[in-house]
């Protein structure tokens, strides 16, 4: 059986965590939460995964009102399942040389590869390449990793790890730039636009849990976004996640890694 381990990110181990705290610092945001803990309903509550005996360093989520991709970074391996019974629908390697992260366009699977600095295009079900471009990086932040991707409906967004300089990154894929980048003032480890609610697992402090961050997004204004996170709650019956993905539906979806399951984590309303 797969151990899940919540690692962090290379370089993070070395980061002094007491001089960071200010950084990480989080303020509750009060008001009215745009997600709901109450319990799901006539909906499936877990996904087993399957996995073999290595040692998974992360994952990574995608997902779509029908499906739901894991990407097992340490194996190569997309395993897929059908959300509305937990169906596992089998498995694909990727000829990626460092698979970090996934999204879903509607059409292609959409995944990163950290090394080449590249994103490819997959067919969702059988993983075979359609095409592949490069993937643009925030040089101005320093270098990064990869943790996550999400596609908003007409941009695909990327959350860099950077120390400090961690960002979540804008990226129009017919020019392959960036058009636009926001301090993330945390760790991100997972990542989820719906429409003009960038959602983030943010992982904060040394001992502290990833939680749910939202960002409002309709500012063209960089700082205004900045500011305007809010912490929001998980469902109560998840402890300890990685990963994120919204399913087009309400939910949103997190890898359970001691439990090895992918489960709803939060409702959004």
């Amino acid at each position: 059986m797969l151990a899940f381990a919540l690692s962090v990110p290379a370089g993070l181990a070395n980061a002094a965590f007491p001089a960071a705290s200010a950084l990480f610092r989080f303020v509750l945001a009060v008001g009215v939460f745009s997600v709901t803990s109450a319990p799901l309903s006539a909906a499936v509550s877990a996904i087993p995964i399957p996995a073999p005996p290595t040692d998974l360093r992360s994952c990574s989520l995608a997902s779509s009102d029908r499906f739901l991709w894991v990407l097992d970074r340490a194996t190569k391996k997309v395993l897929r399942f059908e959300l509305a019974h937990g169906t596992a629908l089998g498995s694909f390697g990727v000829a990626a040389l460092q698979p970090v992260a996934l999204a879903f366009d509607g059409t292609s699977l959409l995944l990163a590869d950290q090394q080449r600095q590249r994103l490819y295009f997959l067919d969702p079900s059988t993983g075979v390449e359609r095409r592949s471009v490069p993937l643009p990086m925030p040089r101005d932040k320093g270098p990064g990793s990869v943790e996550a991707m999400s596609w908003d409906g007409e941009s695909l967004w990327t959350a860099i790890f950077a120390g400090q300089s961690s960002s979540f990154n804008e990226i129009n894929i017919a020019s392959g730039k960036i058009v636009r980048s926001i301090f993330a003032n945390c760790i991100p480890l997972g990542l989820a636009v719906v429409k003009h609610r960038l959602l983030s697992l943010c992982y904060r402090a040394k001992n502290l849990p990833p939680a749910l961050a939202e960002h409002d997004l309709s500012s063209p204004d960089n700082a205004t976004v900045e500011l305007s996170r809010k912490w929001l709650p998980l469902l109560d019956t998840v402890g300890r996640v990685i990963a994120l993905s919204y399913d087009g539906r309400g939910r949103l979806w997190c890898v359970d890694p001691d439990r090895h399951q992918a489960v709803p984590c939060a409702v959004l309303e």
